[in-house]
């Protein structure tokens, strides 16, 4: 089984908004519903890959982006969000990891914040170890020479 998976990465995001904004923000992992409620955020993974290197190790590349919508809608109030969204440049998962956010952007549509970022690591994938056989037997012959 793989150590790192990406539903871990979006609860050290959400533990992460909750450190940063409190619990005056509400914080969803699931699409956008209609009739939510500011303030809030939305936390979307929107694309991932994985490239093979040497051995068993693997890069894993994660693209996410934090959708939020402020209390008051101005514009005001969503550069100061996108401000402090800066604070998760580094994540920390359960088991204690930390990752880095990099290439973070954002930008600022009909009155939403688009804040995207990347998080890239390395895996090293451990293989399953087949059963091992309990006993075997060899029956051989020396052949002699004519």
């Amino acid at each position: 089984m793989c150590e790192f998976k990406v539903n871990k990465v979006i609860n050290a995001i959400s533990q992460k908004l909750n450190e940063i904004f409190g619990d005056e923000y509400s914080i969803e992992t699931d699409e956008v519903i209609q009739g939510f409620k500011g303030p809030c955020f939305f936390i979307h993974q929107f694309n991932g890959n994985r490239q093979h290197f040497r051995g068993k190790r693997y890069k894993s590349n994660l693209n996410f982006e934090i959708i939020g919508f402020s209390k008051n809608d101005t514009l005001e109030e969503l550069n100061e969000m996108a401000e402090c969204l800066y604070q998760i440049e580094y994540l920390t998962l359960d088991n204690k990891d930390i990752l880095r956010c990099i290439n973070m952007d954002y930008k600022i549509e009909d009155k939403v914040l688009h804040f995207m970022f990347d998080i890239n690591n390395f895996l090293y994938l451990e293989e399953a170890i087949p059963d091992k056989m309990e006993n075997i037997s060899i029956n051989g012959e020396v052949k002699e020479d004519a």
